[in-house]
């Protein structure tokens, strides 16, 4: 299986997008969704973590 196949949409777009340059860790991270917005449980309610 290759990872194409794993990729809704959007992902695929992306992905195809940048094919025609040369990959760097930058774009790797960028595609895989490393540095999304991340959520921790606290007070009884949900609130966004502050990552710079």
């Amino acid at each position: 299986m290759k990872i194409a196949d794993r990729l809704d949409k959007d992902q695929k777009n992306k992905l195809n997008s940048i094919r025609d340059k040369p990959m760097i860790k930058k774009d790797w991270l960028e595609l895989m969704g490393v540095h999304r917005d991340t959520y921790k449980r606290s007070k009884g309610g949900v609130f966004k973590n502050n990552r710079t």
